[in-house]
């Protein structure tokens, strides 16, 4: 009710822009890390899904986090700019090793699920088809 009166209505979207710009260059962080590291992890260990996976998740973590600090320097009613010349460069990092930790966790494992549900998948489907051609 307070924020309704100050901001009006517009203050449940405050963060809405930087949150979309973090998520999204996150995704394409994790996606490009992935794929870029897969081929060139395969040919020397069994776990490539795995390790292109944290890659991914690192680089995701990496490139997304100013957007993290803009959208929180929103939600606290400063600028950007004022938050990162008032508190230095080390600010715009503070904190990182919290999220990036809990991305690169997530990426590690769906790296090594999604491949392996595509494989159950294809077997699923291959299954179905045959049983199909029996009932002809």
């Amino acid at each position: 009710a307070e924020y309704m009166g100050e901001e009006g209505v517009t203050a449940f979207w405050k963060g809405t822009l930087p949150s979309f710009c973090r998520n999204s260059t996150c995704m394409a962080g994790m996606l490009g890390g992935y794929k870029s590291m897969k081929p060139k992890l395969e040919p020397y260990t069994a776990r490539c899904n795995l390790f292109a996976g944290m890659f991914g998740g690192l680089l995701g973590s990496f490139i997304s986090y100013p957007f993290e600090m803009w959208r929180a320097a929103q939600m606290h009613n400063r600028s950007y700019k004022q938050e990162m010349v008032s508190r230095g460069f080390k600010r715009l990092y503070a904190g990182y090793v919290p999220g990036a930790t809990r991305l690169i966790i997530t990426s590690c494992i769906m790296g090594e699920i999604l491949p392996r549900l595509k494989e159950w998948a294809k077997t699923m489907k291959q299954v179905s088809e045959g049983d199909e051609e029996g009932q002809d």
